[in-house]
């Protein structure tokens, strides 16, 4: 059997493998195998990085690119944007992600721009690690999408406070505020650096709730005690507002 024909078995046999056992230590030894063939695994690598491209699976693109020396990083780096082959857009984030952390000559203003419109449940953790940890990524961008992401945004933003250096904690907060969500209110009035104690206080001591006013009161160093105090007293002696007619207790009697 001809080498030309040796490779394209060869390729179609590792491409079975990826399909049907995944980027497994068995690929791997099959790679360290090529590595040790000079005469041929140019030509071999070159021929899998094709099929890879056409195979369409971001974990797979993804480890080609960081294993193979010599891999078209630029080619690579497009496909995967572009990758089909995902159940979820967190699958597809987190190979961009890895790319740009990982692969030396990634373009990180492109991954930044397919990242960051994918913003749906399951992905959201990704654009995180990608504010905290890429250099030179456009953190205002990054801030913009938490807050507007469509599902539960008051705990991505307290994540996004609390877990990327040089975030925007005047913006966020406000941000915050306006979802009304007291649990995360309070944590980001406890656990953030440059909160404003005292806004993020009006909102709980304004719900009237005595739960979070006393959480606020205990656990929120710089609360004002004797403020929350008196509110939590107000909170305590509320009652439900009176309304038209008999109440349960006497429609009840009257039965």
């Amino acid at each position: 059997m001809a080498n030309q024909e040796k490779i394209n078995q060869l390729v179609s046999r590792l491409i079975e493998h990826l399909e049907f056992d995944g980027w497994d230590d068995d690929f791997k030894t099959y790679l360290r195998w090529i590595q040790a063939k000079p005469k041929v695994k140019k030509e071999i690598f070159k021929k899998l990085e094709e099929a890879i491209i056409e195979f369409d699976n971001p974990k797979c693109i993804y480890n080609f690119a960081i294993s193979i020396e010599g891999a078209n990083i630029s080619k690579l780096q497009d496909v995967l944007i572009q990758c089909k082959n995902v159940r979820n857009s967190g699958i597809l984030n987190k190979y961009i992600f890895y790319f740009a952390r990982d692969i030396a000559g990634a373009d990180i203003a492109k991954l930044e721009k397919a990242i960051l419109p994918k913003n749906k449940y399951g992905s959201i953790s990704y654009i995180i690690d990608f504010a905290r940890e890429i250099k030179g990524a456009d953190i205002s961008k990054f801030e913009d999408a938490i807050i507007q992401t469509d599902y539960t945004p008051y705990k991505y933003i307290y994540e996004f406070a609390y877990d990327v250096p040089n975030a925007n904690i005047p913006k966020l907060q406000a941000a915050l505020i306006l979802t009304g969500n007291l649990e995360y209110i309070c944590y980001f009035a406890q656990n953030i650096k440059g909160a404003d104690i005292s806004k993020l206080e009006e909102k709980v001591i304004a719900s009237g709730n005595k739960v979070y006013i006393k959480y606020f009161m205990e656990n929120v160093k710089g609360a004002n005690i004797q403020k929350l105090s008196d509110a939590l007293n107000l909170a305590k002696v509320k009652r439900r507002p009176s309304t038209f007619g008999n109440s349960a207790d006497d429609i009840i009697s009257q039965l």
